[in-house]
């Protein structure tokens, strides 16, 4: 349509898009990792990877609310843990990876 303008993502904005894609890959790989057949050392380091990439998101995008002079939307840390939480079957994984450790 002529004269309508597209609503472009900023740096900032494709940055914490591939932060998420890259937080849904860890975690579906992390299920992956703790059902099959490796080592405990490397299902934690999943872990501590998936928890890197938690931190990276929530400080982009409080710099995207920041930007934007929108407190409502900061998030929290414990925002992105309880909606990972809600995953019953990545926390019944873990559960049962620290039973055996």
């Amino acid at each position: 349509m002529p004269g309508k303008t597209k609503n472009k993502l900023s740096k900032h904005e494709k940055y914490l898009r591939h932060k998420n894609i890259a937080i849904d890959w860890v975690r579906n790989n992390l299920k992956e990792i703790i059902k099959g057949d490796v080592d405990h050392e490397t299902a934690l380091y999943m872990a501590s990877v998936l928890d890197y990439a938690i931190a990276e998101v929530v400080e982009v995008s409080n710099e995207i609310a920041n930007a934007r002079h929108s407190p409502s939307g900061v998030i929290e840390v414990e925002d992105i843990k309880g909606t990972l939480d809600l995953d019953l079957e990545l926390h019944q994984l873990f559960e049962n990876l620290y039973d055996n450790i």
